[in-house]
């Protein structure tokens, strides 16, 4: 592994650039399945521009090679829904940073309301992106798992322990951005992890690694998802 990138912070100037180093990452590794079915899977919103530039790299080596999203979405905190105490995906899996719960003193009533609150949001957002059920035929196919970067984790967790139902016969994780903990926690998940900075600190923030860091619209997410409807048709 490069370790050029590790404990850095503004390593990108956005979320394309960290797409292209995260491509490069990935290089080595993914040309052992040059001649197996890949799909690429991005967490919306962040990992969507993220997994584009993967995406225009390893098409030209890999017609086997699909992009989809994956809707999973955290479970915000009450009080601050900036944070989050765990994640659910579009078909009901949940995962509870259940320390964090503890310490809220969260009810079971309370976290299923929330939860529900999310789902219906979760719902909204695939309509608005034209997919109006998720449908993955992943089985025997190499999966890498693509976000703009790692915070807890737990979100990156649901997304696992989603696709790992539809018996992929291997799943990687590629995020250009984590710190150290949350690279710990799901590595053991999952067959690899792909992260080019890695940050060994207490306090982390994935905007850090960027430049140029901004919340993504969903309109600019949909007009990705356009630009790529438009290359598989080529």
């Amino acid at each position: 592994m490069n370790y050029v990138l590790h404990d850095k912070t503004e390593v990108y100037e956005n979320r394309t650039h960290a797409g292209e180093a995260l491509a490069d990452a990935l290089a080595d590794l993914l040309k052992e399945y040059s001649h197996d079915k890949l799909s690429l899977i991005a967490i919306p919103n962040g990992g969507v521009p993220v997994a584009l530039a993967i995406f225009k790299k390893f098409r030209e080596k890999n017609q086997n090679i699909e992009f989809q999203l994956l809707v999973v979405r955290k479970i915000p905190i009450p009080f601050n829904t900036e944070a989050g105490f765990g994640a659910i995906t579009f078909d009901g899996t949940i995962i509870l940073n259940q320390p964090l719960v503890a310490r809220l003193g969260l009810t079971e009533d309370q976290i299923q309301r929330l939860a529900s609150e999310v789902m219906v949001d979760m719902k909204r957002r695939l309509k608005f992106y034209d997919i109006e059920a998720q449908k993955f035929e992943l089985k025997d196919k190499i999966v890498v798992l693509i976000d703009d970067g790692l915070a807890s984790g737990y979100t990156m967790i649901a997304a696992i322990k989603s696709i790992r139902k539809y018996q992929p016969r291997k799943i990687i994780i590629a995020i250009p951005t984590a710190p150290k903990s949350s690279v710990d926690r799901v590595s053991p998940l999952v067959d690899a992890v792909v992260c080019p900075n890695i940050r060994d600190t207490f306090y982390f923030a994935v905007a850090d690694a960027y430049k140029n860091w901004y919340d993504l619209d969903p309109d600019e997410v949909r007009e990705i998802l356009k630009e790529i409807r438009v290359m598989v048709k080529r």
